[in-house]
């Protein structure tokens, strides 16, 4: 198990490197590893963001699974294109507006509460922030090359605030709160919606609703519109586009 990072003097050139599942606590001695491209340091025990100002060049960035409490250090990274915060103890989306060319952000299994901070990263095409505690869906109005969004169980009570999400192909709202399918229809691309463990009731309005989609797959187990016999039935005639 490495406990330090160190013994890298003599490699500047490398551009990749995986620490992923050791016991660092501290990311030190990199500064030279100026063409470094790819990162992981996954499953450690880091507890902050730090010494990757001079990593200029570095695209993937991987930190899930460590004690990070704060987004943080990253402004210097602006040829970054994923970003991975998984698995920590982080509260707010912040300090990531300056990396314009990310395209995928992770930070599912935190604290977060709300979706924040990604007005400017309009180039994002996947966000994943599974397992928060996220109480609305908002915040994407700007992201409109979006096509994946994962925000399985949060505590999201209305489908909303996907206007401008036209590329849209997957979106995950399963173990939420939610009971009525609506702000769905003008996403044209989107194939796959998975809602299941919801509060979707059995209504002629959902059952209705569910007609104006043209989904190739939807997951709707474990909610009151799936618990009764018709049920597939019921969807294979309101949706003919599923597989």
């Amino acid at each position: 198990m490495v406990k330090k990072i160190e013994g890298l003097e003599n490699c500047p050139l490398i551009n990749d490197l995986e620490l992923y599942d050791n016991r660092i606590r501290v990311v030190e001695n990199l500064g030279h590893l100026v063409n470094l491209v790819h990162l992981d340091l996954s499953f450690n025990r880091i507890r902050e963001i730090s010494g990757l100002d001079t990593l200029v060049n570095l695209k993937k960035l991987y930190l899930s699974a460590n004690r990070l409490r704060k987004i943080e250090n990253l402004e210097n990274l602006t040829s970054l294109e994923i970003l991975d915060v998984g698995d920590n103890k982080i509260r707010k989306i912040e300090n990531i507006g300056m990396l314009t060319t990310l395209t995928e952000f992770h930070a599912a299994k935190n604290k977060l509460i709300k979706i924040e901070g990604l007005e400017n990263l309009t180039n994002l095409t996947l966000i994943a922030c599974q397992a928060n505690f996220i109480q609305a869906l908002e915040g994407v109005d700007t992201l409109i090359y979006l096509e994946q969004l994962y925000l399985q169980q949060n505590q999201i009570k209305k489908i909303q605030g996907l206007q401008n999400c036209p590329k849209l192909e997957i979106l995950d709202l399963a173990m939420n709160k939610i009971e009525t399918f609506e702000n769905l229809e003008h996403l044209t691309k989107l194939e796959e919606l998975w809602c299941n463990w919801n509060f979707f009731a059995d209504t002629v309005e959902n059952r209705e609703y569910l007609k104006k989609l043209k989904l190739r797959t939807i997951y709707l187990a474990d909610n009151p519109i799936s618990n009764h016999d018709g049920y597939e039935q019921m969807l294979k005639e309101a949706m003919p586009s599923l597989q």
